[in-house]
Order: C-alpha cells, then sequence, then structure tokens
C-alpha cells in the first residue's frame, strides 16, 4: 500500500511564494531557469520535492533519471 507523501502533492506556486518568502518576480526567473512547474489554467504547481531539490542543486536544471 502507498503511503501518501505530501511532498509529492503539486501545490500552488503561491504557497511556495508564501511559505519561502519569494517575490513573484524571482519564481518567474526560476521558471524560465528551469524550476519544474506544471500549468493547469492560469495556475502554476510545483511539488514541493521538486522544489526543495531544485534549491539544494542550485537552481540548476534537473536531469532526467535514468531508466533501466
Amino acid at each position: 500500500m502507498n503511503s501518501y507523501d505530501s511532498k509529492d502533492c503539486p501545490m500552488p506556486l503561491e504557497f511556495f511564494l508564501r511559505r519561502y518568502a519569494i517575490s513573484r518576480t524571482t519564481a518567474w526567473r526560476w521558471r524560465a531557469r528551469g524550476l519544474p512547474t506544471s500549468q493547469v489554467g492560469a495556475k502554476i504547481f510545483c511539488r514541493e520535492s521538486d522544489f526543495v531539490k531544485w534549491l539544494e542543486s542550485g537552481g540548476k536544471p534537473q536531469q532526467e533519471e535514468a531508466q533501466g
């Protein structure tokens, strides 16, 4: 049985702006630099695990994990 992990649930980008005191301009720049997000209509979402991983990598684009 899979357990629920809130860090894998996509959250609105506004959540991260408030939680980490990030400006909308900074979030826009980070998205342009490769912050992994999804857009549904006008709403932008990001998984907290992806957000933290991206920040820890120094804002470098994430590489796809090798499958095999």
